[in-house]
């Protein structure tokens, strides 16, 4: 919470000095009935994973931590690039596999995506709007790319939240 804290802070900071808006944040929040029935459909596994490429990873394992400590789910983070070395063997039919996309160079991390839905995986993207596409189901507003982290992570806390919900889990007591 703290972290998240200081990172609003100097986005916020970058916002106002760069006249870019982070409101789409507030828009994730408004939208916290869709992202329940997302994670209605798209957990019902034990285990989950994350993937990303370069500053996306590194939210990917936030996200996954969240994920894990609170709704007890197996969730992993990797790193887009390095699901051939092994990553891509835990993948099975239905398995969740969120993935986090906000950088402009993205086609290897799409072929990734690719890879995991051709082994049967459940896929759910949260991008940025400069690089979404029509099926990604959460899309963020676009903020300076050290930034982006701090959008794709409140969806990915709402997503730890409901699933920990569903499972029947105290949220403030994991």
């Amino acid at each position: 919470k703290s972290r998240n804290s200081r990172l609003s802070a100097s986005a916020s900071w970058a916002s106002f000095s760069q006249n870019e808006g982070i409101l789409l944040g507030r828009d994730v929040i408004d939208k916290r009935e869709y992202i329940e029935k997302i994670v209605k459909e798209y957990l019902t596994k034990r285990n989950c994973f994350y993937i990303g490429r370069g500053i996306d990873y590194y939210a990917c394992l936030e996200s996954s931590l969240k994920l894990k400590e609170i709704s007890y789910i197996q969730t992993e983070g990797f790193a887009a690039g390095e699901l051939k070395h092994g990553t891509i063997a835990l993948i099975e039919e239905d398995t969740p596999v969120m993935h986090n996309l906000t950088k402009i160079n993205s086609k290897n991390t799409r072929s990734n995506l690719n890879e995991v839905k051709s082994r049967g995986a459940k896929t759910l993207v949260i991008s940025t709007y400069s690089v979404h596409e029509p099926e990604d189901q959460i899309v963020v507003d676009d903020v300076y790319e050290l930034f982006s982290p701090l959008l794709t992570i409140v969806p990915a806390q709402f997503i730890a939240y409901y699933a920990a919900l569903q499972r029947g889990y105290d949220i403030d007591k994991p």
